[in-house]
């Protein structure tokens, strides 16, 4: 008679021993011995258990196998299972408890136990990944609010501790895994926590577990009070607010300055009044030029100044642009269109005062030039005797020597 084959991996090979050894007999925390049945290969048997690890001392002779059920997830009861550390955080993807007769799969449905045993393993993953500091070494994570409050949590726990988690999936969704208000959600969760051990410095993960329902019902309404400062009202009436003031900050970049604008035109026509003809540089023509240049001056440290103020306008905006960016999208549409609307008045503003720099610098040559004008007589002479003007002179001469005509009633002279 052909042997059937032996089991091919680990965890199924020491299921199989565990059904068909006989006069079993457990020895310490993890070994079982029994007698291999005659109908069975000893010696193929020995060897697939050297081959993956779990064989103990194997007698040939009286047929005895001596092997470690657990090192192959296979476990005498939950208990047993909890006691390897590392099945505390992270869950066997293929585990048998002999007690209960279960063998777990990943994808299977599980009874009772396990599941609890599942959420228990999950919720420790969710809470590593928002904590502050991990000892990974010694199974140990810390959250901290202040200097002075802070709470170590160390991965310990047993079955009596182990809860169904019925919130366990919308801890998980809406805050942990959510990007939305993700560093808010994160500082709740911790705040909740330290309050709900206030009294505390360190836990084990059993008295979380037993205190979980709490523990979501205080995140539920931290965050709830947190959303109800940021309901689309408000948000809506911030943005609004902040945009109005942006508009009337970009208006008055203008209006600030428009007296000393419209004094421009007056203070060139004056100065052209002002100064007179004089064969050479006059102190009364210097004066007047260095008052149109001094206001020149002054001007453009005012435009200086409103074109810092539209830039730091526009740095706002833009800040108020990212920030409206993290908003769902179906409500930050309608405030993207009215920032833009804002940031095109930016650009249409900061136009505005360009061209006015222009125009300022402009006005401070031609009093200059006028400057130059009136001082200097062989500029007006080379002027005056230009094409046109001499045309010009001609035309005056040809006329001067035209004949009178004879008034009317007098006869000419013979």
């Amino acid at each position: 008679m052909t042997p059937s084959p032996l089991p091919q991996s680990k965890h199924d090979l020491a299921l199989w021993l565990v059904s068909v050894l006989t006069g079993q007999s457990k020895q310490g925390s993890s070994v079982v011995t029994g007698t291999l049945p005659v109908d069975f290969d000893f010696d193929a048997v020995d060897q697939a258990l050297d081959t993956h690890g779990i064989a103990g001392v194997c007698d040939s002779s009286t047929r005895r196998i001596e092997f470690h059920p657990s090192w192959a997830n296979v476990y005498a009861s939950m208990d047993e299972l909890l006691a390897v550390p590392g099945n505390l955080g992270l869950a066997p993807t293929v585990f048998t408890l002999l007690d209960s007769n279960c063998t777990y799969r990943a994808g299977d449905i599980e009874p009772v136990e396990v599941t609890q045993y599942l959420h228990a393993c999950k919720l420790y993953k969710l809470m590593q990944s928002v904590a502050d500091l991990q000892a990974d070494g010694q199974n140990r994570m810390v959250f901290l609010q202040r200097h002075d409050a802070k709470l170590a949590i160390s991965l310990r726990y047993d079955k009596a501790q182990l809860l169904t988690l019925n919130d366990l999936d919308e801890f998980a969704s809406t805050f942990v895994d959510s990007t939305h208000h993700k560093d808010q959600k994160r500082t709740i969760i911790r705040t909740s926590l330290i309050d709900l051990f206030k009294s505390e410095s360190a836990i084990d993960f059993g008295q979380l577990l037993q205190k979980f329902e709490d523990f979501m019902e205080r995140v539920r309404n931290a965050y709830a009070m947190y959303v109800a400062e940021f309901t689309f009202e408000k948000i809506k009436a911030e943005v609004e607010k902040d945009n109005l003031d942006s508009t009337i900050k970009l208006q008055k970049t203008i209006t600030d300055i428009q007296n000393q604008l419209l004094a421009f035109p007056v203070a060139v026509f004056l100065a052209g009044v002002q100064m007179s003809s004089e064969p050479a540089l006059t102190i009364k023509n210097v004066v007047v030029w260095l008052g149109c240049i001094v206001f020149v001056g002054v001007t453009l440290v005012l435009i200086s100044n409103q074109r810092y103020t539209i830039s730091a306008i526009a740095r706002e905006v833009k800040l108020r642009y990212s920030k409206i960016e993290k908003l769902p999208a179906e409500t930050r549409t309608p405030f993207q269109q009215a920032l833009t609307d804002l940031q095109s008045h930016i650009k249409r503003q900061g136009a505005i005062l360009n061209w006015l720099f222009c125009f300022v610098c402009v006005s401070a040559l031609l009093s200059t030039g006028l400057l130059f004008w009136y001082s200097k007589p062989t500029l007006r002479e080379y002027f005056s005797e230009s094409p046109v003007a001499v045309m010009n002179v001609d035309q005056q001469t040809k006329k001067s020597e035209q004949p009178l005509a004879p008034a009317s009633g007098t006869k000419p002279i013979n």
